[in-house]
């Protein structure tokens, strides 16, 4: 939401000739935030996608030596 209001807010397109660095540094602000207000939601949700997926193979993990610990054990004795 941050970035959707910079990156539809207006520049200023009144500028005396020594406030022109002003204006394209604003223009290139507002250039990043029309593209991150799309990318940083869809980085998110792919870091999310990737977070599910490593704990739920650490989790199998985890069962699978559980379970492997268990059988050596009772095969020792």
């Amino acid at each position: 939401m941050v970035l959707h209001r910079y990156a539809t807010a207006p520049i200023s397109t009144l500028a005396r000739p020594d406030q022109m660095s002003v204006i394209a540094a604003q223009s290139v602000g507002v250039a990043f935030a029309g593209v991150g207000q799309y990318l940083l939601p869809i980085l998110c949700i792919a870091g999310a996608a990737v977070s599910f997926f490593r704990r739920r193979h650490r989790k199998e993990l985890i069962d699978d030596v559980a379970s492997a610990k268990d059988s050596a054990f009772m095969y020792h004795r």
